[in-house]
């Protein structure tokens, strides 16, 4: 599939998925309609851990969505564990990268372990951010949203 990107608003709408190889140094095409043909376009990159129904992947936000989310961990309790928690994991386990001039982001190696990425990945786009996955694993999630797909819907 083509991916596509629309700007809406102050954030960009990331849609589609696209399927690429890592290249040796990891390094990964963005697609160009994601970062509007541009070169030095910043994501911020978060392992996402397993959940009951979905592998790991890695996250990639734009600086506009993580300010948002950055707003709402301002928001939490400094008493609250878990609040605690998810701030510490999301400061000590995020990497911020840059596109080069071909338009290529380096997945740290420690990250691209933790989530099974080597030759190939699939970029898939989330509304607002964009996630990268093992292929096989991008797989097994698609199947489990295929059989979520009515729950799911109803949402909206």
């Amino acid at each position: 599939m083509a991916p596509t990107e629309t700007s809406i608003g102050e954030g960009s709408l990331f849609v589609s998925c696209f399927d690429n190889k890592v290249d040796e140094k990891r390094r990964i095409q963005v697609p160009s309609t994601w970062r509007r043909g541009q070169s030095g376009v910043r994501y911020l990159l978060l392992p996402a851990p397993k959940r009951a129904w979905r592998p790991a992947c890695v996250v990639a936000m734009p600086p506009q969505r993580f300010t948002a989310l950055v707003q709402e961990l301002r928001q939490m309790r400094f008493s609250d564990d878990r609040a605690d928690s998810l701030r510490r994991l999301l400061a000590t386990r995020a990497s911020e990268v840059e596109t080069d001039s071909a338009g290529r982001i380096c997945l740290p190696e420690d990250m691209a372990k933790s989530v099974d990425i080597r030759d190939r990945v699939v970029l898939a786009g989330m509304i607002d951010w964009f996630e990268l996955w093992n292929p096989e694993r991008f797989q097994q999630m698609q199947a489990g949203d295929d059989e979520r797909s009515n729950e799911a819907f109803s949402l909206i």
